[in-house]
């Protein structure tokens, strides 16, 4: 067995070992402590863990553990002691054991990942930091085709909700008086006296702010990225490119097509890098612009290889007509751009640890506020005035259904992805739409590249 990830190199802050009793630990330190416990000692008495991954070759297969993120390459033979549980050497049935492919014969892996959630969920509501994402404005200056908002009506933040958001954070915010804020829009930089006001209020009040932005990155200025960013403290940005020059301008159809070319958008994403702002850039994809987008792909990759900020990734569109309908064709896809980007195929990028929450929509510390203070557990929901759960004026935090246990649907309790997925998009399955998290695609997509 060729062990490619062992468990004991993604230590991490929120990772943990189910077979502890987590019931016995009061703070996270203590739980994230006891990780470092791994490997595990050695017990006669094994099964294969229900959340190996296992990925068939001719002659070499590869499997991943989605608990742990342990990899490993097998051969035949050593496929057959895992899955048949055959007479094996004792170093190789330790070497199981230890990367968590197998498991006690006893242990309810499923239920101890639901315990653990449970007390980390109490610890971390009690100890988390207070999250927003606010929409300064419905405007923007580009109009994407695809865009989930264009249903909206344009205006700015409604009178009276930027004072109910002070008094919200003022209210709210933990005894570590950290806030992370989202800016959003809209273009939320066609609204920047919102964002410099908020800002400079809470610093006033010596509030520990880590602030984003998502962006088109027109808008953006030599002297906002190093003055107003960190008067703002923002530090990292979002921008979506849809194509090379041509493309790009013709899908972004921008009012002012002068201020929105590519060459424009490129320059400012420069410009952030510079004044170590990091930047993602990600490219929507669809069936319809794959091929220009690979062409995009290659550009960056030149532009911005060895860069400490800018990084760039692919991402499907939703709601199109071009849109990839199997795991199949996502996964070719991902395939043709891990070919041009070799910091993604490195195997180490390939961790995904377990979730405790699959994002903002399951945490109660955290919250979106659209432009009229209505409050929302999804940025997506901005536009959808039926899907709010309350608004700022009169919310009352004891009626937020967050607090309470999530329903998972019965098919994520056995899914070997449940770790990391937790479940997948609350939002999106609540729409009737695919909820699974993407980023198993792309370790299936690499486990295949390992054993071609």
């Amino acid at each position: 067995m060729l062990l490619l990830a062992p468990p004991d190199e993604f230590i991490h802050k929120s990772m943990y070992n189910p077979m502890l009793a987590t019931e016995g630990y009061a703070t996270r330190k203590e739980i994230f402590d006891a990780t470092k416990q791994l490997p595990l000692n050695y017990a006669e008495r094994v099964k294969p863990s229900i959340y190996n991954y296992i990925e068939k070759g001719k002659g070499l297969h590869a499997i991943y553990n989605t608990l742990y993120c342990s990899m490993a390459l097998l051969n035949s033979e050593e496929l057959a002691v895992l899955e048949k549980r055959q007479q094996g050497e004792e170093k190789l049935l330790r070497e199981f054991y230890a990367a968590g492919f197998f498991v006690p014969e006893d242990v309810d892996e499923f239920s101890k990942l639901q315990a653990y959630k449970t007390i980390y969920r109490k610890l971390y509501i009690k100890e988390s930091t207070l999250g927003l994402t606010i929409a300064t404005t419905t405007k923007c200056n580009a109009r994407c085709a695809y865009c989930f908002e264009n249903s909206a009506g344009r205006a700015d933040m409604a009178p009276g909700v930027e004072e109910q958001i002070i008094k919200f954070v003022d209210n709210r915010i933990g005894e570590n008086k950290e806030l992370d804020i989202t800016w959003f829009g809209g273009e939320p930089l066609l609204n920047t006296g919102l964002i410099d006001r908020l800002s400079s209020n809470f610093l006033a009040k010596e509030y520990k702010l880590n602030t984003r932005i998502v962006t088109n990155g027109s808008l953006l200025t030599e002297k906002m990225l190093k003055e107003s960013f960190p008067k703002w403290h923002i530090r990292h940005m979002q921008v979506t490119l849809d194509g090379t020059a041509e493309n790009y301008a013709r899908i972004k159809n921008y009012l002012a097509p002068e201020l929105g070319s590519l060459d424009r958008v490129l320059k400012n994403i420069d410009l952030a890098g510079e004044n170590k702002i990091r930047v993602s850039i990600r490219l929507n994809v669809n069936k319809e612009n794959i091929e220009d987008l690979l062409i995009l792909a290659k550009q960056l990759e030149k532009r911005y290889q060895g860069s400490k900020y800018v990084s760039w990734y692919a991402s499907p569109l939703v709601g199109t007509e071009a849109d990839y309908a199997t795991d199949e064709e996502l996964i070719g896809m991902m395939e043709r751009f891990a070919e041009l980007n070799a910091r993604q195929m490195q195997v180490k990028k390939m961790r995904n640890l377990p979730r405790v929450e699959f994002c903002m929509a399951e945490m109660p510390s955290g919250y979106c506020f659209d432009v009229n203070g209505d409050i929302k557990i999804c940025w997506e929901d901005f536009t959808f005035s039926g899907n709010a759960i309350g608004n700022i004026k009169d919310f009352d935090p004891k009626t937020d259904k967050r607090n309470e246990p999530s329903q998972l649907p019965p098919e994520c309790e056995k899914c070997v992805w449940m770790p990391p997925c937790g479940g997948g998009c609350i939002a999106r399955r609540s729409k009737g739409n695919h909820a699974c998290h993407l980023g198993r695609l792309k370790i299936i997509s690499q486990l295949r590249k390992m054993i071609k």
